[in-house]
């Protein structure tokens, strides 16, 4: 389920908690070491901070140039939602996403096509 945040740009009690749960979460897998709202704005401030520095240098990067509250809010969780989508090392690590090999994952996929198939053919 995605996250919008509201056209304002404002942060809503709700969108707070659901973040907080969030940051735990990636905190408890060593994603992120401070999961507190502090922790955000720290990194957000870092985050800025590293934006300003590599456009005085002349350095090209996609994105915006700076982030508001809100907008890092929604950047943070985007980012640790792919850290599930395409499992980052730390998640490997700590188990949360096992590791498949090619004949697993054929074996898992032939036995649900023959599945869906005697199931077709009993319909017919």
């Amino acid at each position: 389920m995605q996250q919008k945040m509201p056209k304002q740009e404002t942060m809503t009690q709700a969108h707070i908690r659901k973040a907080q749960g969030a940051f735990l979460l990636a905190h408890r897998m060593g994603l992120i070491e401070d999961p507190s709202m502090e922790g955000l704005k720290a990194r957000r401030q870092k985050h800025n901070e590293e934006l300003r520095r590599m456009e005085q240098e002349g350095q090209r990067f996609y994105g915006p140039h700076y982030f508001s509250a809100p907008a890092y809010l929604q950047y943070e969780l985007t980012r640790l939602k792919l850290d599930f989508v395409q499992p980052c090392e730390k998640v490997r690590e700590g188990g949360f996403c096992p590791d498949f090999t090619e004949q697993e994952k054929r074996d898992f996929y032939e036995q649900r096509s023959v599945r869906t198939l005697s199931w077709g053919l009993f319909y017919l």
